[in-house]
């Protein structure tokens, strides 16, 4: 699986080559073979117009598949068929002679149309990733770029017929393809979707924005962090890569810790002088919340809060058992005042001869009412009396 990988890899980097110059037109046919597993081959065939994908084509559908702004041209499908032969031919002659396994072989041939009409035309092939032979058509001979490809050049350099029809499409079959080839305006969209999907724990979540646009101005795209983009945790940049439908895929992907403020990551897309910024709403790619569902509470904040209402529970037990238990005990009753027998002779004594009402009430007070709140006053003044 890594070797595929990497051939992939390789056939990105032969691919995105310059090809178009300020007022001229281009035209590509990107044709790759891969060798997969039971000896089986895939080709498949792209054809790009001015940088864009327009047409489509590989052998296991074997269907030509057109970008819905390209008008139908016959001549952009007629060569795919074509170009599986060649590729097929080709894999199996350079492996003859090759001393080591070729899994991948990808060639890359058009031609430029310039704003005065000259044109310039192209064919490299390539071998597992590397750069293998380059044909010019006007002295119609096949150049090497590697060691190993030199018998190879000689014996092609011979095959008239394959060198003849090489120059009849380079010269002649691209420049009427490009000279035929109509597009229909589209109109400029741009789609930015920000979602999140749990990673293994529950503790982060790998944020996730996607791009999909037709406009040519758009830049980077970043994840951010309270307006400000994500420098750490970056785990995926993708693209731009170019779609069958005409438009150009971006995404990009970060780690963060699960529980945060949802609104405080967003998607930042750079687009000429308006930029486009996106909030995440807390919700994977299929509407589900992660808001609620992975909030992150400390364990020491969880542990302050067990210990509250433990203690708050104690005080509300302590409470009802007080409650209780003062139903169940009864109040002993007090015992009934008893008159002091000497205060009780004394007022006997003196009762008789006292007439003031005051002196009446003093020793009225020492004699029933004692316990009563008056009674050490009362008191107090009965013994000022008797001393005096």
């Amino acid at each position: 699986m890594s070797t595929w990988i990497r051939q992939i890899a390789l056939i990105c980097t032969f691919f995105l080559l310059p090809t178009a110059e300020c007022d001229s037109n281009s035209l590509q046919f990107l044709s790759t073979g891969l060798r997969g597993s039971k000896h089986q081959i895939k080709v498949e065939q792209q054809i790009i117009f001015n940088g864009d994908p327009v047409a489509h084509w590989d052998s296991v559908h074997r269907n030509c598949t057109l970008r819905s702004s390209i008008v139908p041209n016959k001549l952009l499908c007629e060569s795919c068929e074509q170009a599986e032969i060649d590729v097929v031919g080709a894999l199996f002659e350079i492996q003859e002679f090759s001393n080591s396994t070729v899994d991948v072989v990808q060639r890359r041939r058009g031609c430029i149309r310039s704003a005065n009409g000259t044109v310039s035309s192209f064919e490299v092939w390539a071998l597992n990733g590397m750069d293998f032979m380059n044909f010019d058509p006007h002295p119609t001979k096949w150049t090497p770029l590697d060691p190993a490809a030199t018998v190879m050049a000689q014996r092609w350099n011979e095959a008239g017929l394959r060198n003849h029809l090489s120059c009849v499409f380079l010269t002649l079959k691209c420049p009427q393809v490009i000279a035929g080839l109509k597009i229909t305006p589209t109109e400029q969209k741009t789609d930015v979707r920000i979602f999140a999907k749990p990673l293994p724990g529950g503790a982060t979540f790998s944020l996730r924005c996607h791009v999909t646009t037709t406009d040519k101005s758009v830049g980077t795209v970043s994840l951010t962090e309270d307006g400000v983009p994500l420098t750490s945790g970056i785990t995926q940049i993708t693209g731009p890569l170019p779609s069958g439908d005409g438009s150009v895929i971006e995404r990009v992907a970060a780690e963060i810790p699960a529980g945060q403020n949802a609104h405080a990551y967003g998607c930042l897309v750079k687009r000429g002088l308006h930029n486009i910024s996106m909030l995440w709403d807390g919700r994977t790619l299929d509407g589900r919340s992660l808001t609620y569902q992975y909030s992150y509470v400390p364990w020491e904040v969880l542990k302050g809060m067990f210990a509250l209402i433990a203690f708050a529970l104690m005080i509300l037990a302590l409470s009802a058992v007080i409650k209780l238990l003062l139903k169940c005990v009864k109040p002993k009753p007090q015992p009934p005042s008893i008159v002091d027998p000497d205060l009780m002779e004394m007022f006997q004594q003196f009762n008789s001869a006292i007439t003031a009402p005051q002196l009446r009430s003093v020793i009225a007070s020492l004699v029933f009412q004692r316990g009563s709140p008056d009674y050490m006053q009362a008191q107090e003044y009965w013994q000022e009396m008797v001393t005096f």
